[in-house]
């Protein structure tokens, strides 16, 4: 279950995806864009433990983090607040069956798209739900692993990460392995040594997702509520093709 895997996770997510490195990168470019059509409220889907909803709130804006993980969502309710930045634990469903004042800009990065596409839930209803959580006008900022680019290899491994807290080593590994099907498999194995210990301890633990390619989400997102999709290879703006890792998207609500 996801639940369980992003429970095993989140003591060491942060360090997982190097978050001082991935603010620089995505923060300013989620800024521009949300500032161009003038947006204050901010609806961040998958939050995590709520870096990017902090972030964005620092620089003045108002942002909700939602996430159906409820650790992550309790260690994003612990850090030092942030005016502007809040979190609940719900599903886009939930917010969008309370909300009556439509949010200006919704953001789902990481990996958080593929975890909303169920057997109940097409990418397209999860496209027609998120448009009622934005006003006419309001953007979509999404980021996914570009599949295309994992298929390429078969088996792609991102950066390891290494540290050492209170004398404990931590070795941690991420790869994204084509299955050949429907799903692609992320497996995390992760290395443990505390300072009384002359061995290392192991652990592997793993989430399936299913496959959507980027234009699948083209598709999905660029008609119907939604124009003016655009898609870039990277927080800078870059051509998206088989050679990215991920794919950055916007589409603005009709």
């Amino acid at each position: 279950m996801a639940e369980d895997f992003y429970e095993k996770m989140a003591d060491d997510y942060e360090r997982i995806t190097d978050e001082p490195a991935r603010l620089s990168r995505e923060i300013p470019f989620l800024l521009k864009e949300i500032r161009q059509i003038g947006g204050t409220e901010v609806l961040d889907v998958g939050c995590g433990t709520g870096a990017h909803a902090r972030a964005l709130a620092a620089e003045g804006l108002h942002v909700l983090g939602i996430d159906t993980s409820p650790v992550m969502i309790e260690k994003a309710q612990r850090h030092p607040p942030v005016e502007g930045a809040r979190f609940e634990l719900a599903s886009i469903s939930e917010i969008a069956a309370r909300t009556s004042v439509p949010f200006d800009a919704v953001i789902c990065l990481g990996n958080t798209l593929p975890h909303l596409v169920t057997k109940e839930t097409s990418l397209a209803k999860v496209s027609r739900q998120i448009a009622l959580l934005l006003r006419r006008g309001g953007l979509l900022i999404g980021q996914i692993v570009n599949v295309i680019w994992v298929e390429a290899a078969g088996v792609r491994l991102m950066p390891a990460r290494s540290w050492t807290d209170s004398g404990k080593e931590v070795l941690l590994t991420r790869h994204y392995i084509n299955t050949g099907g429907p799903m692609i498999l992320m497996l995390v194995s992760r290395m443990i040594r505390r300072p009384d210990e002359t061995t290392w301890r192991a652990e592997t633990f793993h989430q399936y997702l299913p496959k959507i390619v980027p234009l699948e989400i083209e598709r999905a997102f660029e008609s119907g509520p939604w124009a003016n999709y655009r898609s870039h290879g990277g927080w800078v703006g870059e051509p998206l093709d088989e050679t990215s890792p991920s794919a950055v998207f916007v589409t603005m609500r009709r």
